[in-house]
């Protein structure tokens, strides 16, 4: 086994929240989470019984952060493509067409680039610790979790195996996976407009709320004095709350 890089995950597939993160985390989701309460039920207690639902927040984001962090993977690992495509064209062998995208990659990610670090980690248990190409490659891919890293490994190493046109195959498999890659980024592109737009509806009923407070409260006071409109502003809530979760699983790109 090679040893653990720095700044590394040990699996794409989760996320976990530093101390620090976790910290920020629960200050600006509390503070969102007792104003929105309060807002709606204009009621401290009631706001500071909303903290409770933090620790149920918690693993959504760190899923979405997970989530990104596999496409900002999945992203890099396209210019991997260019690199390796083209070395392999030039008679290389995937070690030394590696450590030449690594250099490659160095200079557009900079040293702290997650393909960089994963790239450093390869070439290590490669030329270092001398474990097999094989078996270096696929631990990437399975940590990764991306599917066309994945791929495109897979189809390298039956390639190798079977003694086909190593070159031709390869590049054609790049192509193929580069094209799919940045159609993927082109899709994220052109939702991200949606989930702007979804984040901002699902404020709006926030700011009507506060802004009839603030200069009309005897128009909805009776929305936080009876038992009738609590009921009703906490369905209200409810639906705020789904819509924004429907929403945002509909324009969520999966790689």
């Amino acid at each position: 086994m090679t040893k653990k890089t720095t700044g590394l995950p040990e699996n794409y597939h989760t996320y976990k929240l530093s101390d620090h993160e976790k910290k920020n985390f629960f200050i600006l989701c509390g503070l969102l989470l007792m104003l929105a309460a309060y807002l709606f039920y204009k009621s401290l207690f009631l706001s500071l019984l909303f903290l409770l639902f933090l620790p149920f927040l918690t693993k959504p984001y760190e899923a979405g952060l997970a989530r990104k962090r596999r496409s900002q993977l999945n992203y890099e690992f396209r210019d991997v493509l260019y690199s390796l495509s083209s070395s392999i064209s030039a008679g290389r062998h995937m070690p030394e067409a590696l450590k030449e995208a690594r250099e490659n990659m160095l200079l557009i990610y900079g040293e702290s680039g997650l393909i960089v670090l994963e790239l450093d980690r390869i070439l290590k248990g490669l030329f270092e610790s001398k474990n097999s190409e094989e078996q270096i490659l696929n631990d990437f891919s399975k940590r990764a979790g991306v599917e066309d890293i994945a791929n495109f490994f897979e189809i390298y190493f039956t390639c190798r195996s079977t003694g086909g046109d190593l070159e031709r195959i390869v590049s054609r498999t790049a192509d193929a996976i580069m094209d799919k890659i940045t159609i993927k980024r082109e899709i994220a592109v052109m939702t991200a407009q949606k989930k702007m737009e979804t984040k901002l509806l699902t404020g709006l009923p926030f700011i009507v709320i506060g802004f009839l407070e603030l200069f009309s409260p005897d128009y909805i006071s009776v929305m936080f004095e009876t038992l009738q409109g609590r009921i009703m502003m906490t369905v209200a809530l409810a639906g705020i709350g789904l819509t924004y979760y429907l929403t945002a699983k509909i324009t969520s790109i999966e790689i």
